[in-house]
């Protein structure tokens, strides 16, 4: 008798335990919201990230301040120092503000904007007139693909940096091979653009970038 009385108090031990491990596993994610503050530009949707998980990168706001302004980036804070720019591929830890900056471009020299296609970042340069611009030195990053290479008109024209001056604002794409390749850690959402992966489906079923 008493052989059995331990082992069903054996037997509700463990499940009492169990049921704590359960309980500390289901614990809610902290998550944190990341505010974007446009400053003249058009309004860009603020999001809630869990803790440990990634920004997406939304669209380059628009300028509507009326001025002569192209989007540079943004920063953690109103200074828009270099160490302030924002990393996408960091994990978030905190709640965030986040800045656009907007850069003038001086008389005599040009805007040339790279555009990523939910690739990393890549700066943004003001060039003389007539001068080259040069050739980013960033590792670019994207899910399921490799970095071609940088072409004018929509992937129409590729793009020299030895022998193009420049001599208008400029916006340069880049092109993506198919690799097939995810990084694990963004299995289940890539840090660099909204709706990557709609956006990487579409492509596969298409045949496009």
């Amino acid at each position: 008798m008493k052989k059995i009385i331990f082992t069903a108090a054996l037997v509700l031990s463990a499940v009492f335990f169990a049921a704590c491990g359960d309980e500390d596993s289901e614990k809610p994610a902290v998550y944190y919201d990341v505010v974007f503050v446009t400053e003249g530009g058009t309004s860009v949707e603020k999001q809630s990230v869990a803790s440990g998980q990634y920004v997406k990168k939304p669209e380059d706001p628009e300028n509507i301040s009326g001025e002569e302004k192209y989007f540079g980036g943004w920063y953690t804070n109103e200074n828009f120092s270099d160490e302030s720019r924002f990393d996408f591929s960091v994990p978030v830890t905190k709640a965030l503000v986040l800045y656009a900056r907007w850069l003038s471009v001086p008389e005599g020299s040009w805007f040339v904007k790279f555009i990523t296609k939910c690739g990393t970042g890549v700066d943004e340069q003001i060039v003389k007139d007539g001068e080259c611009a040069a050739e980013p030195q960033e590792q670019l990053l994207k899910n399921g693909y490799a970095f071609g290479w940088w072409y004018l008109n929509d992937e129409k024209q590729e793009y020299d940096f030895n022998s193009s001056p420049v001599t208008q604002n400029t916006e340069l794409t880049a092109k993506w091979n198919e690799s097939g390749i995810y990084e694990a850690a963004y299995e289940d959402e890539s840090p660099f653009c909204m709706n990557v992966y709609e956006t990487l489906e579409a492509d596969s079923e298409s045949g496009a970038w």
